[in-house]
């Protein structure tokens, strides 16, 4: 199932989303979902707008990748286009519509879309079990190296 769908309902899709975490043995809700998500792009966009802000050393996140994958061109992200007016004022007679008025001042082109392919759920879940792997892995190194250390601290005091 992708992720992301265009033009399929809010609701069903992250009810599809909660179905598929069901079969992987998470059981949440489409709502929790949604909320869920809601959150990491509250926290990605956070980081990213403090990180292009001048001055500011940058911030990490665990997740920040993968959400960077999945809603790096989002219009809410990365608007389409923007609108600045130069300073001259042209304003619409009667006849004239504003948005002819806006075309004559204003020159905007569209980026075209890039075609990527936008992570499944079962890709998400996959990142976030292999990070939690690596946690697990470098907790358990860090816990050995301070039971050594200990070790050769009591052996200095034996002597």
């Amino acid at each position: 199932m992708i992720f992301v769908l265009e033009k399929f309902p809010r609701k069903k899709t992250w009810q599809a989303v909660s179905d598929s975490l069901l079969t992987k043995g998470y059981v949440v809700t489409g709502p929790q979902c949604l909320s869920k998500f809601s959150g990491l792009k509250r926290t990605y966009k956070s980081i990213k707008d403090y990180n292009n802000k001048l001055g500011n050393g940058p911030r990490t996140w665990m997740y920040f990748n993968i959400m960077d994958s999945i809603i790096r061109t989002k219009p809410y992200m990365k608007p389409i286009a923007t609108v600045s007016f130069t300073g001259v004022k042209n304003y619409a007679t009667n006849n004239e519509t504003v948005s002819n008025v806006a075309s004559e001042t204003l020159s905007c082109e569209l980026p075209r879309k890039k075609l990527r392919q936008i992570p499944t759920v079962d890709k998400v879940v996959l990142a976030i079990r292999q990070n939690k792997t690596i946690d697990e892995e470098n907790r358990e190194r860090r816990h050995r190296e301070k039971m050594e250390q200990k070790k050769e601290a009591h052996d200095l005091l034996s002597r």
